[in-house]
């Protein structure tokens, strides 16, 4: 087996690549910030063969090209009440939705006690 050396960057340009990457993919600001922290995250925590991490950059590339996922989907809530909601995330970045699902939650949370909120098209 061939070892390869690996390469140390600092946090700092690691984000900075990512966020400009994500961003000349056509993902808005806001999700760029969210889906490239967790990107950063799972590569911060190196589960060598798991398929995460930053290495995915060309595969969701790929996927964003071919239609697979539309980096700028709307998040529609399309029912609510005030413990639960059915959202959207229009075929976007799931971990977006999930993010802003759990946000959701935690926000109906705090006025009813539980919040629901279930995520579909993602």
């Amino acid at each position: 087996m061939t070892k390869v050396p690996m390469t140390a960057v600092s946090l700092k340009s690691l984000r900075g690549f990512v966020f400009d990457i994500l961003r000349a993919m056509g993902v808005p600001e806001e999700e760029a910030e969210i889906f490239g922290s967790a990107l950063i995250f799972s590569e911060l925590r190196f589960h060598p063969g798991h398929g995460q991490g930053v290495k995915k950059l060309r595969r969701y590339q790929s996927r964003f090209a071919e239609g697979g996922i539309d980096p700028a989907a709307p998040w529609e809530i399309l029912k609510e009440s005030p413990a639960l909601a059915l959202v959207s995330a229009n075929n976007g970045i799931g971990t977006v939705a999930a993010t802003r699902a759990m946000r959701l939650a935690i926000e109906k949370s705090k006025v009813c006690g539980i919040g629901q909120v279930i995520v579909r098209d993602s």
